[in-house]
């Protein structure tokens, strides 16, 4: 078995809306957002270090939540010799300077700590895909990212 860790809110609502049903490998799934009540426990990395299991952390960057828990968690996973690879996404230029800021920074800590690194910038989507509508746009990212996940459990 593998694990996911999904940390945001985005992450989170990719996770169980997009990638549970279609994600066709044994997974166990773990959600860390904190403003939905899923918190942060420690005890996914002793079952982690135990196991020696594939991990991948999955996170949406820019608000807090996501940027500040994916840095803690990839940091923790790192000091305890846990391998793992990273899929991030980085906010849209629209969602402002601070989000990026915070974004680039918890992404430059992640990337020292990370074994692989996938980064999906929603900026430069936005600049390919931007003529789609919404729903069709946001298709095509999330099946991208459901492709790379997949490749990682594989």
């Amino acid at each position: 078995m593998s694990t996911l860790i999904s940390i945001g809110t985005g992450a989170c609502n990719m996770t169980m809306y997009h990638l549970q049903d279609n994600l066709n490998a044994e997974v166990e799934y773990v959600f860390i957002d904190p403003l939905n009540g899923r918190d942060y426990d420690e005890s996914i990395l002793d079952k982690l270090e135990k196991t020696g299991e594939k991990a991948v952390l999955f996170a949406t960057l820019g608000g807090n939540t996501g940027s500040s828990f994916a840095t803690r968690i990839s940091s923790d996973l790192k000091s305890r010799g846990i391998k793992f690879r990273a899929i991030l996404t980085l906010p849209f230029v629209y969602e402002g300077r601070e989000m990026i800021t915070r974004a680039l920074s918890a992404h430059q800590a992640i990337s020292g700590n990370a074994s692989s690194l996938s980064v999906f910038n929603m900026e430069k989507y936005r600049m390919e895909y931007g003529h789609l509508p919404t729903r069709e746009f946001f298709q095509v990212v999330d099946t991208q990212i459901l492709n790379t996940i997949s490749l990682y459990f594989y």
